[in-house]
């Protein structure tokens, strides 16, 4: 068995040993995300927006009924907890900056070929 049918088959254990589990401790929801995470081949980078992205949306869920915005949410989460809103700005500011950084890169990279090619 490799890594990757290691990991698959232990995140596959503990889900279903957690689906019925009343007590479920922070650390073995934790281990699943991580094995989930490993199943699915993610670069690091890419852990880092899944699980950036999974904080920020969980955070506003609550918050966020079928006709708010997400500035409505936002400020409702501020109401329920100035200090987690604080965190999901900065955290949302991150995720937007290294996607804006990532997509820059696409187009200069782009217009970098064009060059080359002469065009």
């Amino acid at each position: 068995m490799d890594r990757t049918q290691y990991a698959a088959a232990r995140a596959s254990a503990l889900a279903r040993m957690l689906a019925n589990a009343e007590d479920v401790s922070t650390g073995q929801l934790s281990t699943l995300v991580c094995s989930l995470l490993d199943v699915a081949g993610l670069s690091p980078e890419q852990r880092l927006d899944v699980l950036g992205g999974a904080f920020v949306s969980e955070a506003v869920r609550p918050h966020w009924a079928t006709d708010a915005t997400a500035e409505r949410a936002h400020a409702a989460l501020r109401g329920d907890d100035a200090e987690l809103a604080d965190a999901v700005e900065a955290v949302a500011q991150v995720l937007l900056g290294r996607a804006e950084s990532r997509e820059d890169a696409r187009a200069a990279l782009a217009e970098l070929e064009k060059l080359l090619a002469g065009k």
